[in-house]
């Protein structure tokens, strides 16, 4: 594999690690949302989606 193709590869991995971590980012706020006693706040949830 050259070098080029290699740092592609690297990018592209790195691009999906970030996508990742803002899923599991998400899912984390939403389950913290859905464990609130008074429910889920909608502004919360909208304000990651956006």
């Amino acid at each position: 594999m050259d070098s080029q193709t290699q740092n592609t590869s690297l990018q592209w991995l790195q691009n999906v690690e970030k996508r990742i971590v803002k899923v599991l980012e998400l899912a984390a706020s939403v389950m913290d949302e859905l464990a609130n006693p008074t429910g889920p706040r909608r502004e919360s949830i909208n304000n990651h989606v956006r």
